[in-house]
């Protein structure tokens, strides 16, 4: 493996290996139809504002009623040691909540807050990087402050295969 593919250890440059183009495998569950739809799309993310930051761009063509765009917004907190994570998407047509923690070495935990059906929705984002071309990214929720947790969204990454720009750090 080269250092390239190598996960980050952590800092301003903990999701670099994100850097570049993906093939996006979801597991999303539907509140909706009370069961898991698996769907398919592109990912890709780029560094922005001298690399303290990254934005990225998911897309579901299928995904019901129509195509799914989606964009995460992280910035680095040097203070803090800990990034803070926002999300729109063409669905909700709003921010969703933030979430913060740390990333080091190819793994992190994120926790957040949001509206639920019965009050305040504790809500946790799990990072793990595989290396040299792999991703895994989970979405939790838990009402009843953290003691049980509910995957709700689950994405399997694999870089493209003509992916030269993700092996470097671009800014």
């Amino acid at each position: 493996m080269t250092p390239e593919a190598e996960a980050p250890a952590g800092g301003a440059a903990a999701f670099d290996y994100l850097i570049g183009s993906w093939r996006v495998r979801h597991r999303l569950w539907s509140e909706r139809t009370a069961r898991w739809l698996r769907l398919e799309g592109p990912y890709r993310m780029a560094p922005i504002l001298d690399g303290s930051a990254n934005l990225d761009h998911a897309e579901i063509a299928d995904l019901p009623p129509y195509p799914f765009i989606g964009s995460s917004i992280r910035i680095y907190d040097p203070e803090q040691d800990a990034w803070a994570i926002g999300w729109i998407d063409n669905l909700s047509h709003a921010f969703g909540s933030i979430v913060s923690g740390p990333m080091r070495g190819g793994r992190g935990e994120f926790h957040g807050t949001r509206p639920g059906p019965a009050g305040t929705r504790l809500v946790r984002f799990r990072w793990r990087f595989l290396p040299p071309d792999r991703a895994r990214w989970i979405q939790g929720v838990s009402d009843d402050d953290g003691a049980t947790w509910r995957a709700t969204w689950a994405m399997s990454f694999r870089r493209e295969p003509d992916d030269a720009q993700g092996r470097t750090r671009s800014s």
